[in-house]
């Protein structure tokens, strides 16, 4: 049997899940005793990316649009479009959705509760309209307080409108650099 004393702290494992579909190269290097393997490519790069976002986000799972399509009957799922995000080196903006499925009850209750306002405030913002954006955030806020992508938001808009203004060329991607 094993054995778990009574102060074991049972709390949920959080991990995040980055999905990205591409091409890969697969090596084995090493010798008789010791051999390793590994995959090489910018999908990789790009799907550990992904992954290191679902902690800046506070999402459990990210999936990139490129790998979005090729999911068949994308209805029958619960996931939201979170952003669109450009890596260094990378010239295309990828969109980004979170899969909301497989999240704790409470949690996706609280996201799938919102989603609709959340949609129209995602749009609210790439169309430059900050200031409804920011107040359609700031209610969302009131009803799911631990939606971190809803933190994410209300930071932006803020530095849109009383930190740093509107630049003209504003085009509502981010900008990802460390990578």
């Amino acid at each position: 049997p094993v054995f778990f004393p009574d102060h074991f702290d049972q709390r949920p494992v959080k991990i995040g899940i980055g999905l990205h579909t591409g091409l890969v190269m697969l090596g084995m290097i090493g010798e008789e005793d010791r051999i390793e393997t590994t995959v090489l490519s910018s999908s990789v790069n790009f799907t550990s990316n992904l992954e290191r976002l679902t902690k800046f986000y506070g999402a459990s799972t990210i999936v990139s649009a490129h790998t979005w399509q090729f999911v068949k009957n994308p209805d029958k799922y619960n996931y939201r479009i979170i952003d669109i995000v450009r890596f260094k080196g990378k010239s295309e903006p990828v969109f980004l959705f979170e899969i909301i499925d497989g999240l704790p009850e409470i949690e996706a209750n609280y996201k799938l509760k919102t989603k609709k306002n959340f949609d129209e405030a995602i749009t609210l913002y790439s169309t430059r309209h900050i200031e409804d954006s920011y107040e359609m955030f700031k209610k969302l806020k009131e009803v799911s307080p631990d939606d971190t992508v809803i933190d994410v938001y209300l930071k932006r808009c803020e530095d849109l409108l009383i930190k740093y203004g509107m630049p003209d060329n504003w085009d509502r991607i981010f900008n990802i650099f460390d990578n």
